[in-house]
């Protein structure tokens, strides 16, 4: 077949034939293959084919087709064609050997327009280049998950932290990626990657990411990931794509903030506030608040010091936390003085933990010929999810049980009924001090009592105690 007659084929790509010498030129091609490069086939024939290549590809074009002609194989390559406005066209080719005429040898040549492929994968190249200057710049990390395989980007500089280097990106199943992450954290992690893989959206979330390798224990940074949904042209969503962050120092401070310094549970406003939200956000199940004040506290720090003391308190504390699960809620909202909200349970099971919580807190502490005892009394206050209960409503419930316990003896606990509404704090508080009095402060406080009801001259009876007594009784101590 003359090459005349295989250019007018009806082909469905962009076919030309050239003719290969000292030069090559173009000495036929189709519709296609004209509208590709922009020249017309007079243009074609008159154009020096160093001026349709891009420089950079010219050397290895002239290179394939020198070996085809040589070897008679099929030749392929991707290349840059240059139009006749100056911008350039990623084309792939394919070339083989058509025939010789007059010891001529002529190639033909077929031509896929592969540019916008192309720009995307540079596009893409230069981000990437990108991400990786900004990390090693930054303390920042790409994210990148690729919805439609369900895949997410691994980053070198993540494993890096794990002590992997020579790590070469690439992209893994999200259900496998998503086992690196802290175990409470992977179900919220999962729920805000689907929803944004169904709906453009923008967000950002805190997970805890392990930086061991499996073989060790565990170990979590704090990352946030700031996020949004990339769809197509159709609307539909292709990828998901943001930056990390490690914030585990940032995370670190905030968590000493809400931490009681000496025991290390959740100090008195932190407890409050998440007591508060969790009531707010839950709509079933049975919550109970436990307020457990430590019995003849005083007496450890008078006999033993208050060094001594700060022991017992973070004694006191592991034991409190070892009754209760990871969730429930364990706080020190004074200085003897602990709470803890434990979720979803029963008033059965809450008064078995208060009963067996009360025996492993009585202990006996012993120094030269002084033996002291301290035990618990602790209030319960039940509640239903949605009934509209408050951590100030179940304090106070649960703060008149934890009374009438100290009044009946100590060492126990009581569970709050509908009456048991208000403060009681300063009738407590006088139960323990009148309980820590001396016998000299016995003494001194019934002769003072004596004296104020039958003293007609009040300043002269007040006058009288300081002299005698170098004191004068407070109310605020004594209860008078």
């Amino acid at each position: 077949m003359d090459y005349r007659e295989f250019i007018q084929l009806d082909l469905p790509v962009a076919v030309a034939i050239v003719s290969c010498g000292a030069d090559w030129r173009v000495e036929e091609a189709n519709a296609e293959f004209t509208d590709v490069l922009g020249y017309t086939e007079k243009e074609l024939r008159e154009t020096r084919p160093q001026k349709m290549v891009y420089d950079e590809d010219y050397a290895n074009l002239v290179s394939v087709l020198e070996n085809v002609v040589r070897t008679h194989d099929n030749g392929k390559m991707q290349l840059r064609i240059v139009r006749p406005d100056g911008k350039t066209r990623w084309v792939e080719m394919r070339c083989s050997v058509l025939a010789h005429y007059d010891v001529k040898p002529y190639v033909v040549l077929f031509l896929w327009d592969i540019d916008e492929e192309k720009r995307r994968e540079e596009h893409q190249k230069l981000l990437n280049q990108k991400y990786e200057l900004m990390e090693q710049l930054s303390l920042e990390y790409p994210f990148d998950l690729d919805v439609e395989n369900w895949t997410m980007l691994r980053s070198y500089r993540l494993m890096e932290l794990r002590g992997q280097y020579d790590y070469s990106e690439q992209y893994f199943p999200v259900d496998e990626e998503v086992l690196t992450l802290c175990p409470p954290d992977q179900e919220l992690f999962l729920k805000a990657m689907k929803e944004a893989a169904t709906e453009e959206k923008t967000g950002s979330m805190d997970t805890r990411f392990n930086i061991h390798t499996e073989n060790e224990t565990p170990k979590y940074l704090w990352f946030r990931t700031y996020y949004k949904s990339i769809a197509d042209h159709n609307g539909r969503i292709t990828r998901i794509i943001g930056r990390s962050f490690n914030i585990d120092e940032d995370k670190n401070l905030q968590e000493e903030v809400r931490r009681d310094p000496l025991t290390k549970l959740l100090n008195k406003l932190e407890i409050q506030r998440e007591t508060d939200a969790f009531l707010e956000g839950t709509e079933d199940g049975t919550h109970v608040l436990f307020l457990i004040d430590i019995d003849n506290f005083k007496g450890v720090n008078d006999n033993f010091g208050h060094t001594f003391g700060d022991t017992v308190i973070v004694d006191v504390a592991n034991i409190i936390k070892s009754f209760f699960r990871n969730n429930d809620l364990t706080g020190r909202v004074g200085g003897d003085e602990f709470l803890v909200l434990m979720k979803n349970t029963t008033l059965e099971k809450a008064k078995e933990r208060a009963g067996n919580l009360g025996e492993a807190l009585c202990k006996v502490y012993t120094g030269g010929s002084i033996h002291y005892r301290i035990s618990a009394s602790i209030g319960l206050a039940a509640c239903n999810g949605g009934d509209g209960n408050t951590y100030s409503s179940l304090f106070e419930k649960a703060d008149h049980a934890m009374y009438r316990t100290k009044q009946g003896g100590k060492n126990g606990y009581e569970i709050a009924g509908a009456k048991d509404v208000g403060m009681i704090r300063n009738g407590i508080k006088n139960i323990e001090r009148r309980e820590n009095m001396g016998a000299e402060d016995r003494e001194f406080l019934a002769f003072s009592i004596s004296l104020m009801a039958h003293a007609k001259n009040i300043d002269g009876s007040l006058n009288m105690l300081k002299q005698d007594y170098g004191k004068i009784p407070a109310g605020s101590c004594y209860g008078i």
